[in-house]
């Protein structure tokens, strides 16, 4: 625009002055010909201004107001990855939005881990260069079952066997400059001495010295990592990967156990009916890599407060003991923890949460405005020529034409003489009735109607953001109308965390809607599948309203287990595999 003003300007001065200087006859006229042009100019150039205008409109209102959440989205990660609490516990009442946010914030906590990989792989390429990566790649995926178990031992000496077996992949410029020997020794030094001067090291200074050869282990680890694509687990139903259709894995009280359980003695009945003392040893369950992320819900229920059955276990089972040292056993870890009221988690756990997170409001903006613009009104055109069809089809339906004349006709011919020519005749006739290609033509229109119905919706579904107000603190709190900063303000300055503050996230549809927030409903099912008491069995209060024995019992609170003498070891029996068998 400002380049065609100069233009407009030095165009309309130049004609000015041949009009005034110029002796020709003509000169008359170009005192018109200069103010014909400068008008035209003028015109065109606000014929363009709102040309542009209108393009910016419809841009911003069709792509443009997405793309400004999705720069805002970039944003949110960003601060997610670097500032965000990595263990902390969102609360507020039902329908708050708790679940939601952890989807999110888990979601940009995975997109950070994977890039994480990336970026630690193509280091790794850079420093090593005496290796082949495109041979330990396709190695790798070939052996990637070698590698799956989380006990390193295993891991590396079946590393070790691959290195032994393909030359430690160096390439062969380098193949015949380095002996094998010396390289194997030089990483066993340093590894039993960590100021052993190695040759092939990366050093970062210190002792975070890096051989060549752990290195490569690195790499090859960080590949499977990639591989097995398993980030999150969730005791809730909870979808990872919504592109891949991948689900997260289900989180298990037995898998963060740390500390070792003493054998255990059962008693069970035999196939004779006697009881038997059977002796049980620990399972240990360890699933656990790097970048690894856990998602609890309703914590107040699983980690009650008041329950000192529940703070007993958390302490001999040593689960509190791998919620605070989590960092160190995974530098790239998170643990996002959901609940009505931080107070009902049993303090032992809660004292552990670095940031308490209160979700203040939350706000959606449909996307997918442009392609549903254009597809509703293709969906109009659909509707419009499928209303013709079926009056087409209507009006052929009850009508007899002679195509029902000529098969009537022929369907004589088939019964009076039992020629075969004659019913095929009659089945091509009913075949090319106009009736049937309408219906065939309406049931298309009526799938292309669903399909375009169905890309309307995921489009609404994949362009669309939700905006969420939170207040972050190392105690419980919420907005009380201070500043309402973005991720950008923190990420230019991070002293912002420093205290409880208020922060403006931004999230994809996507990114939050993975979970079923009525998950729960399934143990009613199964329970009332199971039941073998009715509503009208179930027992009642005596009239006189007081407390007995038998209340106590009926009403089987775990506290009560010590005056009813319930049983409470089924319960620890899970974590256990019998040892010697008796039956």
């Amino acid at each position: 625009m400002f380049l065609f003003s100069i233009f407009e300007v030095l165009i309309t001065v130049a004609l000015f002055i041949i009009s005034i200087f110029s002796t020709a006859a003509v000169a008359t006229k170009g005192r018109w010909i200069s103010l014909g042009v400068t008008a035209g100019t003028i015109g065109l150039d606000f014929g363009f201004y709102f040309l542009f205008v209108y393009f910016m409109k419809h841009y911003h209102f069709l792509y443009g107001d997405e793309s400004m959440h999705e720069i805002d989205r970039e944003y949110t990660k960003q601060y997610v990855v670097a500032y965000a609490p990595h263990i902390a516990k969102d609360w507020g009442y039902t329908g708050k939005g708790k679940d939601e946010l952890n989807a999110g914030l888990s979601t940009m906590f995975v997109e950070g881990f994977k890039e994480d990989i990336a970026r630690r792989k193509q280091e790794i390429k850079d420093i090593c260069y005496i290796f082949n990566f495109e041979k330990v790649d396709s190695i790798t995926l070939k052996y990637a079952d070698l590698f799956f178990s989380s006990n390193e031992k295993i891991t590396k000496e079946n590393f070790m066997n691959l290195c032994k077996e393909y030359g430690y992949f160096i390439k062969s410029v380098y193949r015949y400059r380095i002996n094998i020997d010396q390289f194997v020794n030089d990483c066993r030094a340093l590894k039993k001495n960590v100021l052993y001067q190695a040759n092939y090291i990366y050093d970062q200074g210190g002792i975070n010295k890096k051989h060549f050869l752990n290195m490569l282990y690195d790499y090859v680890m960080l590949s499977i990592r990639e591989y097995e694509n398993k980030f999150i687990f969730s005791n809730q139903p909870f979808i990872e990967d919504m592109d891949q259709q991948k689900a997260a894995a289900i989180f298990s009280m037995n898998y963060v156990i740390t500390r070792t359980q003493p054998d255990r003695t059962f008693n069970e009945k035999d196939e004779f009916g006697q009881t038997q003392a059977v002796e049980y040893t620990e399972r240990v369950q360890f699933p656990f890599k790097d970048y690894i992320g856990f998602i609890e819900t309703e914590v107040g229920t699983w980690y009650m407060n008041l329950e000192k059955y529940i703070t007993t276990m958390l302490l001999e089972l040593g689960i509190r003991d791998f919620k605070a040292f989590n960092r160190h056993m995974f530098p790239h870890f998170f643990w996002l923890q959901a609940d009505q009221d931080p107070e009902r988690v049993s303090k032992l756990f809660r004292e552990l949460d670095h940031y308490y997170i209160y979700p203040d409001s939350r706000v959606v903006y449909s996307g997918g405005e442009g392609a549903n613009f254009f597809i509703k009104r293709k969906l109009e055109e659909f509707k419009l020529h499928l209303e013709k069809l079926y009056k087409r089809y209507e009006a052929y339906k009850n009508k007899t034409t002679r195509y029902d004349r000529r098969i009537k006709k022929y369907n004589r011919y088939w019964i009076a003489t039992s020629n075969i020519k004659y019913k095929d005749k009659m089945n091509d006739l009913k075949e090319s009735r106009k009736v049937f290609n309408i219906e065939k033509e309406s049931k298309k229109l009526d799938e292309d109607i669903y399909n375009l119905a169905q890309e309307m919706m995921l489009n609404v579904y994949k362009h669309s953001y939700i905006e969420k107000i939170v207040t972050i603190g190392k105690t419980p709190a919420t907005y009380s109308g201070g500043t309402i900063y973005t991720p950008k303000d923190i990420l230019a300055n991070p002293d912002i965390i420093k205290s409880t503050y208020t922060v403006k996230l931004t999230f994809r549809l996507s990114d939050c809607w993975r979970y079923n927030t009525h998950y729960m409903e399934s143990i009613a099912k199964n329970r009332s599948e199971q039941s073998e008491l009715t509503l009208m069995e179930a027992k009642e209060w005596d009239l006189d309203l007081e407390m007995k024995p038998q209340n106590i019992i009926d009403l089987a609170y775990v506290q009560g287990a010590a005056f009813t003498g319930i049983p409470v070891e089924q319960i620890i029996k899970t974590r256990y595999k019998r040892k010697h068998a008796a039956f």
